[in-house]
């Protein structure tokens, strides 16, 4: 967090906190981390504390739900690696970051951006409008 904006707030009588979230460890489809900011009134900041749940348990949310069918991919280049394992579709969560590698049972491809985008949660119109 930035020093000018914690000072800012606390100057307006709010306490800031953060905490960094594996988003797979809370139900998220992504495999990336998110930062969690917390702004309490200067009453309840004794009162407030963060929940103790587990950050190193990963929940299992199979990205096969976000992504395109096989038939529907547009010059998407399958290819096999013996060197390298991908994330599966049918138990991992996505990768998470942009046309990264994934292994899906025509082969291994690249995560499309609307792909990425979804697993983001962006609506089918909002990843239109980025892509």
């Amino acid at each position: 967090m930035v020093k000018t904006w914690v000072s800012r707030w606390d100057e307006w009588g709010y306490q800031s906190r953060c905490r960094l979230v594996r988003a797979s460890s809370v139900g998220g489809a992504i495999r990336q981390n998110r930062l969690i900011v917390v702004r309490l009134q200067s009453p309840l900041q004794d009162k407030w504390k963060w929940d103790s749940m587990e950050l190193d348990q990963e929940i299992a949310r199979p990205m096969s739900n976000l992504l395109t069918p096989p038939g529907l991919l547009r010059g998407v280049v399958y290819h096999w690696s013996e060197s390298y394992i991908y994330p599966d579709l049918l138990t991992e969560p996505m990768p998470g970051h942009i046309e990264a590698w994934i292994s899906t049972e025509k082969g291994n491809r690249r995560l499309t951006l609307d792909e990425t985008g979804w697993g983001l949660g962006l609506s089918k119109r909002d990843s239109e409008e980025v892509t």
